[in-house]
């Protein structure tokens, strides 16, 4: 019997899903984002939730999580909904994860267990083209995997037992009233890297010391030139 790391792994989404990704990612340039829902019981993406103020460049992108947690909160205390994966879109010619993509993935699955978690890549309209990379996380392998997208029937069923129901985000400000759960996870930021005191000591050292220089050549040249100078220009005036 295969196992799940030596068999081709498939990103199973459903149409309106799909759609989704499209309507809201396909007409932005790199790099935005959002959120991947589903049931664990077939890990078929059946929601896409943008992240829509994440901070982004067009070369980076930082999840919004104060916006997207309490979205993850609601989908798993209302519709038994996991987050099964982050989408975020790449400037073509970089269809692969990224260090920093990997690196925060990686930190985010080791509080967050799940058989299967995606890290598609999407390629964008504006920027040239729509695509999809789609990778998967597989419990146990700390290495994305390619996989093969396969989009499916929103209706679809695959030893699916809970209800399958369309759902509504409702506005970002909403919280949750209902006690917190410990069967669903937050995404999280990386955690923040102390900025290194270096550069500002160097700054403040570097200015004692030009500060220090500057009074030095003062005083050294107007002891050695300008004094003498002037005591011989008092000497011709008394002279006269």
């Amino acid at each position: 019997m295969k196992t799940l790391t030596n068999r081709i792994q498939k990103m199973k989404i459903t149409e309106s899903a799909f759609n989704a990704v499209v309507n809201y990612m396909g007409s932005r340039p790199a790099e935005t984002g959002g959120a991947l829902f589903g049931y664990e019981q077939d890990n078929v993406i059946r929601q896409f939730v943008p992240d829509e103020d994440a901070k982004t460049t067009r070369s980076s992108y930082s999840l919004n999580t104060k916006y997207l947690n309490p979205i993850i909160k609601k989908y798993w205390e209302e519709y038994k909904m996991s987050l099964e994966g982050i989408i975020h879109s790449h400037p073509i010619g970089h269809s692969h994860l990224s260090k920093p993509d990997r690196d925060y993935f990686e930190d985010l699955l080791q509080g967050m267990p799940r058989e299967k978690f995606f890290t598609p890549i999407l390629h964008t309209i504006p920027d040239g083209g729509f695509r999809i990379f789609p990778y998967v996380y597989i419990k146990g392998n700390n290495a994305p995997m390619p996989a093969q997208l396969e989009i499916v029937p929103d209706d679809y069923k695959e030893e699916q037992e809970a209800p399958i129901k369309k759902v509504e985000v409702q506005p970002k400000d909403e919280r949750s009233d209902k006690e917190t759960s410990n069967t669903y996870f937050f995404v999280v930021n990386p955690k923040a890297k102390k900025a290194s005191p270096l550069p500002k000591s160097v700054s403040v050292l570097s200015f004692i010391v030009l500060s220090i220089a500057l009074i030095y050549s003062l005083v050294f040249f107007g002891t050695f030139y300008l004094l003498p100078i002037f005591i011989e220009s008092i000497l011709k005036f008394i002279a006269l």
